[in-house]
């Protein structure tokens, strides 16, 4: 917009006079000066510039604002975050496999999406950074996961989380055929654990008195896998789904829901892989390491001591391979599912609401690549029928 000086004044002034609709106070009027919108008979305009009446006043249209929380919303084309609940103190997502909880640059990872999807909380203490994540998952694993908004919430959840109050439940789908029947009474390994019991117990205190109406299969048997993981205790229940034919890993696959009672990184990976022998299906880095039936002695000590950097590195081999598995490669005699991702799924959680204190829950079906993973590997079974040389020492029969 243009038009002659309506007054003889700084520019500011200048611009209020001439322009009262678009400033309508000086603080407006210095703004564009300072942004290098206003010209004075052609030449660029400052806030000091004297202006006599008459002169041609010039102003640049402003650029439209750029809402960088709108532009941060436009997710990555295929990935989807469903938001399933949102309050003042608390948001519960939809993981997608493959998605980092946190990173330590970017915004490509689940808490920078999550903070463009929900609101930050109303309430006097909502976190300064916006929704926070209360517990993590893998970035290969997907599933349910509760965000904190306010830090009351978040210290409630911690708490939860430490205390065991918190019920998870996970779906997974693992190499070779697992039936707690044939595990023995008690089976010892070095530094583990795994048992055998009928009826299942709730690896929560808070939840002790109410598990038996909520089991829909009460009979179902569950294995208790009691490893110790980075020299900290670590506790797994697992109970099998279904088992379904597959060309590799002895002609089976087994779908499994685990109940992890403590939450040690890493842990379900490796207590399936390393103690049960049985690593979950697209795990890279513990499939490799595994050996049917567990693995022995010093050497799953070492291993379940270490991190999962450590891990990778003796997955590799000493060539600095791939680790795609065989016995040649890290030790392990399985071979690494490609193509489908890793088969962990967080299905179910549970705790007590940050600021009601009611017992709250959510559940989520198995990922359809799931199904689809058996689906496939059955159809491939009953198309080339059972190959020769697919058992594995401890897998089952095949009955």
């Amino acid at each position: 917009m243009a038009a002659p000086a309506a007054q003889d004044a700084p520019l500011p002034d200048a611009l209020r006079a001439t322009f009262p609709d678009a400033f309508p106070t000086v603080t407006a009027a210095r703004k564009a000066c300072r942004r290098r919108r206003v010209f004075v008979d052609g030449a660029l305009g400052a806030c000091g510039t004297p202006v006599r009446a008459g002169q041609q006043l010039r102003v640049l249209e402003a650029k439209p604002a750029v809402d960088t929380r709108q532009r941060r919303r436009e997710l990555p084309q295929g990935l989807s975050i469903p938001v399933l609940y949102d309050d003042d103190d608390i948001a519960v997502v939809c993981k997608p496999f493959g998605l980092k909880c946190h990173a330590t640059w970017g915004t490509h990872n689940l808490a920078a999406y999550v903070r463009t999807l929900v609101p930050r909380s109303r309430r006097h203490d909502a976190l300064p950074g916006g929704p926070t994540p209360a517990h993590r998952l893998d970035a290969l694993t997907g599933g349910l996961l509760v965000f904190a908004k306010t830090r009351s919430a978040a210290a409630s959840l911690t708490e939860q989380f430490e205390n065991r109050l918190v019920r998870k439940r996970y779906r997974a789908i693992v190499a070779g055929r697992l039936e707690a029947e044939a595990q023995p009474r008690q089976q010892q390994q070095h530094n583990g654990q795994v048992r055998e019991r009928q009826t299942p117990e709730l690896p929560l205190q808070h939840h002790q008195q109410r598990q038996p109406q909520q089991q829909q299969q009460p009979q179902q048997q569950q294995l208790v896998i009691d490893s110790p993981v980075e020299g900290r205790a670590a506790l797994t229940y697992a109970s099998v789904a279904g088992h379904s034919r597959c060309l590799r890993y002895g002609g089976w696959i087994t779908t499994l829901d685990l109940a992890p009672a403590t939450g040690r990184r890493h842990q379900l990976r490796r207590h399936l892989a390393l103690v049960l022998g049985h690593p979950i299906c697209g795990d890279p880095i513990y499939t490799p390491l595994a050996e049917p039936g567990g693995v022995k002695g010093a050497r799953l000590a070492e291993l379940m001591a270490t991190g999962p950097v450590q891990a990778r590195d003796a997955a590799r081999g000493p060539g600095g391979g791939s680790g795609s598995g065989g016995e040649g490669d890290g030790g392990g005699a399985f071979e690494l599912l490609r193509g489908w991702g890793m088969a962990l799924w967080a299905t179910e959680l549970e705790f007590d609401h940050p600021a009601t204190g009611q017992r709250v829950s959510w559940q989520l079906p198995e990922p359809e690549r799931f199904a689809k993973l058996r689906a496939q590997q059955q159809a491939r079974w009953d198309k080339l029928g059972e190959p020769a040389g697919t058992a594995l020492a401890g897998d089952g029969d095949g009955s």
